[in-house]
């Protein structure tokens, strides 16, 4: 399973030329005016504009807009800003290489923007401008006495890191922030805050079935598929056949009913995660997470059975591996359910397994 390369966008450098404006009546004009080729303004989550070059597009203005940043080759899709919910995307086109907003922050103006389709430079930009060329003459003459500090976004002049809010287990040289796309390599927001991140170590009981912390939204619906469907259904005991030293799933004998061939249980237990499935290759243990689909890639997501710093062991976790030429009898997948797009894990029966005898899948077979 290979990982494709995620998208990212680290700030680009800012120019000291003059910014050079195109007068735009509305984003129809700037689309109108779009091509391949065309280098386009485009408005960040992080409230930043960056300039980037148009790839492809579809000639429609409600269509994604493939782009390649300047900075740093980096593609992405985005769409016109008055398209985007929040006012996030293109909102302006280049005139002699320089963007049609100034690529300082624009926490203010970007509200703005989210009500208006117009692309207007503000008065106020100038005058900044004009301020911060006296703080850099001013900084320069004291350059003899004083240490300038190097900023962790040089593009903007940001010292933004990401909080550390569910980051779980991370592995050491590996980072991911929801800025970066959960990538592994991570950005230099997350990689200066790792520095500072302490993972937590809740207690973690060995044959037990524990749910995250923070709970889940969703926490009192899953633990009612768990104690009304699951549990009546499976057992975790010490000592299966496959697995003496440990632990491993049992059809249950209470009730005598046996798991029947093509009968899918969902695993309430285990948890969607909406990051790429090589964040949970970098960070996990090998046994953790099942990857979403045949492959690793930035599109697809994992199922993450334990994640030991939030405290979280999924049913599922115990199944064990068919081994020693042994058959499996069942295996690792995915419904969707209830009209939510959202995947359900599960397992499935391969064949009739009666009261009593363990689940064994094929951990290699198993991406769900």
């Amino acid at each position: 399973m290979n990982a494709s390369k995620d998208i990212v966008v680290p700030p680009v450098k800012k120019t000291t030329s003059a910014v050079a404006s195109i007068p735009i009546t509305s984003m129809d004009d700037v689309f109108a005016k779009i091509k391949v080729g065309t280098k386009v303004s485009v408005l960040w989550d992080d409230g930043i504009i960056y300039e980037a070059t148009v790839e492809a597009h579809h000639k429609t203005i409600t269509a994604n807009i493939q782009i390649i940043f300047t900075n740093d080759g980096c593609h992405s899709i985005v769409k016109m800003s008055n398209q985007s919910i929040k006012g996030y995307g293109i909102v302006g086109i280049v005139s002699d290489g320089s963007a049609t907003k100034s690529t300082k922050r624009l926490h203010d103006e970007a509200a703005s923007l989210e009500a208006s389709s117009t692309s207007v430079f503000s008065k106020s930009s100038s005058k900044s401008q004009k301020k911060k060329k006296k703080k850099t003459t001013a900084s320069t003459t004291q350059s003899t006495t004083t240490t300038t500090t190097t900023s962790i976004w040089p593009g903007s002049g940001s010292n933004w890191i990401p909080t550390h809010t569910n980051w779980g287990t991370r592995s050491k040289n590996n980072f991911g922030c929801g800025k970066c796309r959960w990538r592994p390599k991570g950005c230099r927001g997350c990689i200066a805050s790792a520095e500072s991140y302490v993972a937590a170590t809740p207690l973690m009981v060995r044959g037990m079935i524990q749910f995250p912390i923070p709970l889940l939204k969703d926490y009192n619906e899953r633990k009612e598929l768990l104690t009304t469907v699951l549990l009546p259904r499976f057992d975790i005991i010490n000592g299966p056949q496959q697995c003496s030293n440990g632990y491993g799933i049992i059809v249950s004998s209470a009730g005598g009913r046996p798991f029947l061939q093509g009968e899918c249980i969902i695993d309430s237990s285990v948890v969607y995660m909406q990051r790429p499935a090589a964040y949970g290759k970098a960070h996990l243990g090998e046994y953790d997470y099942v990857a979403l689909g045949s492959s690793i890639s930035a599109s697809s997501g994992y199922f993450q059975l334990r994640e030991l710093a939030l405290g979280h062991c999924a049913l599922s976790y115990y199944v064990n591996e068919a081994r020693n030429g042994q058959m499996p009898n069942a295996e690792f997948s995915t419904v969707r359910t209830g009209g939510s797009f959202e995947p359900k894990f599960c397992l499935r029966a391969l064949v009739d397994i009666c009261p009593g005898e363990e689940l064994l899948v094929h951990y290699n077979n198993s991406t769900a």
